[in-house]
């Protein structure tokens, strides 16, 4: 009987293991990233800042972005499942980004208002 309590916690333990997401950022700790948008059409320079982000366990993305040559910060909101992630940048939806964590680091496309498309990269600051 022992034996056979102690399997079912083994598997329920690894169960419980194999349901976390691929990343998942501490609801408490943000992570922090430097981030960079490039115009797929037009100019090659990036549009730099940081991302602060915060995701709960239930998926949803809260943070903010501070742009390098803008305002002094721009609130993030959107969610994550597994390592598909997707927020919008900026009240408005300034931007909306949708994005594979890989390995810490966030990597996708935007779309701007006037549908103006980017790549995304936000590397995690470690």
């Amino acid at each position: 009987m022992k034996t056979s309590l102690r399997i079912i916690a083994a598997v329920l333990g690894l169960l419980a293991l194999t349901a976390l997401p691929a990343f998942a950022i501490s609801s408490t700790t943000p992570a922090q990233y430097d981030t960079a948008l490039t115009a797929l059409y037009g100019s090659p320079a990036p549009y730099t800042g940081t991302l602060k982000l915060r995701v709960s366990a239930d998926g949803i993305v809260r943070g903010y972005y501070f742009p390098t040559d803008g305002p002094l910060f721009v609130p993030v909101t959107g969610g994550q499942s597994g390592d598909a992630i997707w927020f919008d940048i900026g009240d408005d939806s300034m931007y909306h980004v949708t994005a594979r964590v890989d390995d810490g680091n966030i990597v996708g496309t935007a779309f701007a208002r006037d549908n103006e498309q980017f790549t995304f990269v936000a590397n995690l600051q470690r």
